[in-house]
This record gives structure tokens, sequence and C-alpha cells, in this order.
């Protein structure tokens, strides 16, 4: 750990606000990129980078100085953004005027009882029909392929930060390829 890191931490434990933001200040833009990968919305992932800093700052006593600070803060971002899937979906809705991250309606053009399912996803890129399919998973096979794919992380890292064996990363992520690709053509968004 680099010394101004440690230095910085010790600063955080000892409750100096100014120590707090520059920490933090370093990791928000990860930590923010991860959210809304996994969440799939500015306002959500900012809502759980929100969360994430509270912890941090009242769990910052408990870091192990002799530990990596990356890991740490990533594996809270990881348990939060989890729990707030979790929580999401227990009380999820979509309204009519929803927008994507670039703030275009997801529903206009939509009709109930119009064009065909295959006439809507024709108009859809590759990555739009990976986020949708992505969003379709349940919450541990989308973290698992978020952490991969979207930020990088290897199996090895991704173990440590789940605190689980290498060869269940490795199968989780397997069968999370397969069932996004399962979901993908069951929407049609994928040809066989």
């Amino acid at each position: 750990m680099a010394d101004i890191n440690l230095s910085l931490i010790r600063r955080c434990k000892r409750r100096d606000r100014e120590a707090f933001s520059v920490l933090l200040s370093r990791y928000e833009g990860d930590l923010f990129r991860l959210c809304f990968k996994y969440l799939g919305n500015k306002e959500d992932a900012l809502d759980a980078l929100q969360d994430i800093m509270i912890k941090v700052f009242q769990n910052i006593g408990s870091f192990d100085e002799s530990r990596e600070f990356s890991p740490w803060i990533k594996k809270i971002a990881v348990n939060t953004c989890l729990n707030y899937r979790r929580d999401r979906e227990k009380r999820w809705h979509l309204s009519l005027d929803f927008e994507d991250e670039q703030g275009r309606p997801l529903l206009q053009g939509i009709q109930a009882a119009g064009e065909s399912i295959d006439d809507q996803v024709a108009g859809l890129t590759t990555q739009e029909a990976v986020r949708e399919g992505m969003a379709l998973l349940p919450p541990g096979p989308r973290m698992v392929l978020t952490l991969h794919y979207l930020q990088g992380l290897s199996c090895q890292e991704i173990a440590r930060l789940l605190d689980q064996p290498l060869g269940t990363v490795k199968n989780s992520l397997f069968r999370a390829r397969g069932l996004l690709k399962s979901v993908l053509i069951n929407k049609g968004m994928l040809e066989v």
C-alpha cells in the first residue's frame, strides 16, 4: 500500500473529514462505474455510492492497515450493490417514462399490441441487448459478469472480493455466461 494512502487512512481513523474526502475522491470514479454497470442507471448508482461512502466512514476504524485498501473498499461496494439491487427488486416498478443513462425513454415507440418483439429487438445494438439481458439475470450471476467483463477483474480477484473459492468463481462465471446466453436467446436478442 502506498504511504500516502496509509497516512490518509490513519487520519481517517481519527475522523479527519478532509482526509476522508481526499481518500474517497481517489476511488469515487471506479466505485461509481462499478455501481452504474451493476445497477444500470445513474440515480441508483449515485445512491449506492453514497451508501458506500457512509459505510466506509463508519467502518474505517476496523480496516486492517496490513492489507490493501482497494479490495476492502471494493468489497463494501459489491455488497452494497447486491443489497441495493435485492432491496430495489422488492419494490420494483417501471414508469412509462423511465429513461436510460442517456436520458432516452426506454419504452418510447413500444406498443402493447402493435409491432412484434422481433421488430423491436431489430433496433437494438449488441451492447444494449447484453445490458438488457444482464438486467434480467439474478443478482449473483449479474455481479460475477459485471466484475469480470465490465470491471476487468480476474477470477482470483473476484474470489478474494466475494470470499469464495477460485473454483466456485470460475464455475459461477461459466454458469452466468450460459444463463446470459439463454436469456438473450429466449428474448430474441441473440440468434442461435
